[in-house]
């Protein structure tokens, strides 16, 4: 394809410069015949007249050109001489015309800067929503676990607390009446053994629910059944025939007052899963009340008693100091639970106080 581009450009030169060629050709052509044979151009011919002056005008030759375009051949010759400047004439313009291509700017070339501006602003903008989601459903979830947790806590101090003035508050006191109350009765039933009377005595025998597994029983000297000693049953024989064992009696009356009224305030606080022990402090009251009346000098009951108020309510303190040991437990459970959460923040701030 090149190489006819070169010789289609030789052609077109050739053709603009054949005209003048042609003219000078026919001019040099009349000159050399209209001179004589054997003569030069410019000289005259031998033997020839002398021309005058008016036949030398009229025979003297044309004046040269200045000058003269080069003959076919000679462009010819000139053209195929320099195919290789020409080829890199075209080489260059080519060049030169991909180059003006590729500086010129299509639809393409100027949306395309447009177009990814667009596409880098939503893409920006959907990681930073998705991003922005992401956080705030972790926040919330966070909060809400925070929040939970926080309600957790909040109601296990509160329950803690709670235990805690049930331990307190009811059964600690209560345990520690109950405590004195069992003391106070042995004694009176040391007191009742040593004595000595005319009809009767009194001794410890075996009994699966008294306490440690004994019980104190009237054993009568006329060979009737011995019968457990009851205080309420014996009340009135006690004052009348053992004014010595009086003291510890009146003891025990009032100690266990004091329980009734601990109970009156503080009946709230028993724990609701131990039916047994709200049945036995039911009972405790019932006896009490009877206990208390039978107790004053001269003090008589005018009806037959019920069995279960002459009765005190057997391992009373036993179920009162399980119940305590448990709520003990629960509570040292949480103060360790609670020392441990602590701890983190305790050591931080031993931290800042030493950096500072």
């Amino acid at each position: 394809m090149r190489r006819q581009r070169i010789q289609i450009a030789s052609l077109l030169l050739a053709l603009c410069l054949t005209p003048g060629h042609s003219a000078s050709a026919s001019v040099a052509t009349d000159d050399v015949h209209s001179r004589p044979v054997g003569t030069r151009t410019g000289q005259a011919a031998p033997n020839a007249p002398a021309p005058s002056d008016a036949a030398a005008g009229r025979n003297r030759p044309p004046a040269p050109k200045l000058s003269t375009p080069p003959l076919e051949h000679d462009v010819a010759i000139q053209v195929d001489a320099d195919p290789g400047r020409l080829e890199l004439m075209l080489q260059r313009q080519e060049d030169l015309a991909r180059k003006v291509d590729g500086l010129r700017s299509s639809p393409l070339k100027d949306l395309a800067p447009a177009a990814l501006g667009v596409l880098g602003a939503l893409l920006g903008a959907g990681l930073a929503n998705l991003s922005t989601s992401r956080l705030q459903r972790r926040r919330l979830e966070n909060e809400d676990r925070a929040s939970r947790a926080m309600a957790g806590i909040a109601a296990a101090s509160k329950l803690s607390d709670f235990r805690s003035r049930q331990l307190y508050e009811l059964y600690a006191p209560l345990e520690a009446l109950l405590l004195q109350n069992v003391t106070v009765r042995g004694e009176l039933y040391r007191m009742l053994i040593e004595s000595r009377c005319a009809d009767r005595t009194y001794e410890m025998r075996p009994d699966s629910k008294g306490h440690k597994g004994q019980s104190l029983f009237v054993v009568f000297k006329d060979g009737s059944p011995a019968v457990p000693f009851r205080l309420i049953e014996q009340m009135a024989y006690l004052q009348a025939h053992h004014d010595n064992v009086m003291g510890p009696v009146r003891e025990i009356v009032s100690v266990n007052d004091r329980i009734v009224t601990l109970l009156h305030q503080k009946i709230g606080l028993v724990r609701s899963d131990n039916r047994k022990l709200s049945k036995r402090l039911g009972k405790f009251l019932a006896h009490q009340g009877v206990l208390q009346a039978v107790a004053v000098p001269g003090g008589r009951v005018s009806a037959a008693l019920p069995s279960y108020t002459t009765t005190f309510p057997r391992r009373l303190d036993k179920l009162v100091k399980v119940d305590a040991d448990k709520l003990r437990t629960e509570i040292k459970t949480w103060e360790t639970k609670t020392a441990g959460w602590m701890a983190p923040l305790v050591s931080d701030q031993v931290e800042i106080a030493h950096d500072s």
